[in-house]
């Protein structure tokens, strides 16, 4: 059989590339971009024989808004709510399926597989990578298991569910990359940036915020990189019908769409943020402790048996006036 979705489901299940030990250090290859990926999981400080999730995940997503995957996903791949909370410990079927789009459903104009998620608290822009986005690709066997089998998708944010702003895109890949089978030599990382999918399993694709603060939405303040609250993911099918910001078109695996695992395209693990909004309560105690330290720092002092007050408010009786 050479689908390509049954080459993908032989490898998760042997274990192959689902779990980066080194933490998803770029991996070496010659594309200009930096494949450093997010490490879903790390070495437990109290057991070094274990793993813990990785504490700079913090925001996970809580609420399934909306899920409309592409025609051919079966009813254990099509369960949305696989993609709330932290990552699953793939192999176990914690993901859900996109769809991928064949060409007769392409040339018929079928809208793209997609899902949108409320983060469980509004995400913030902070230093580095703000948003991860975690699937279940894996890597070759030597000498190519420097490429992954991927299966990508576009990202999107919103801060009111209604207004999404697009990360923009890159893809150097300029491989169709059929027909299917064990030659598959899949993509290379380092050619594709802001595009989820593109690590392997357990391993988060990065973006940074900051990557849209020239967005029209943003620039009107429709979109706030203060507040974002929603996510979206759309799939990509790669035959090359969509295009990176810059106008190329985007090659990938395809189409992926497998009968007998009813699953394709793009499958979500989870997605996480790394700084959260403070919530109004914590921003009000903060406050309030400031005024506090201001009321101790300023209060009258005691000495000699009678009160010291910082000159700049001390009464003309206690200078000596």
């Amino acid at each position: 059989m050479n689908s390509p979705s049954l080459w993908k489901h032989v490898a998760v299940r042997a274990g192959l590339g689902i779990y980066c030990a080194a933490a998803c250090s770029a991996l070496a290859s010659a594309g200009p971009f930096d494949a450093t990926g997010v490490a879903g999981r790390v070495v437990d400080p109290g057991n070094p024989s274990a793993t813990v999730i990785n504490p700079e995940l913090r925001v996970w997503a809580a609420e399934v808004v909306d899920y409309s995957p592409s025609p051919g996903v079966n009813a254990a791949n099509g369960d949305p709510t696989k993609a709330l909370g932290p990552i699953g410990d793939l192999p176990d079927g914690s993901t859900v399926s996109l769809g991928d789009l064949t060409e007769a459903e392409l040339n018929q104009g079928l809208p793209r597989g997609e899902i949108t998620l409320r983060m469980a608290s509004p995400l913030r822009n902070g230093p580095g990578w703000d948003l991860a986005v975690f699937e279940n690709a894996f890597a070759f066997f030597p000498p190519d298991d420097d490429k992954v089998f991927a299966e990508l998708a576009f990202v999107e944010v919103s801060s009111d569910g209604a207004t999404f702003a697009r990360f923009p895109a890159e893809s150097l890949t300029t491989t169709l990359f059929e027909p299917f089978g064990p030659a598959f030599a899949g993509i290379d990382p380092t050619d594709v940036r802001n595009l989820a999918g593109v690590h392997r399993g357990l391993v988060g694709t990065p973006f940074d915020f900051a990557d849209l603060a020239t967005h029209p939405d943003v620039a009107s303040g429709l979109v706030r990189l203060d507040a974002i609250e929603y996510v979206r993911l759309v799939d990509i099918p790669g035959d090359g019908s969509s295009l990176d910001s810059l106008g190329r078109e985007i090659l990938e695996a395809w189409p992926t769409t497998d009968l007998v695992f009813g699953n394709g395209g793009h499958d979500l693990d989870a997605a996480a943020g790394r700084y959260a909004v403070p919530e109004p309560a914590a921003i009000s105690l903060a406050v309030l402790g400031g005024l506090m330290l201001a009321f101790v720092r300023f209060r009258p002092l005691k000495r000699r048996g009678f009160p010291i007050e910082t000159p700049s408010i001390m009464p003309r009786r206690a200078r000596g006036d």
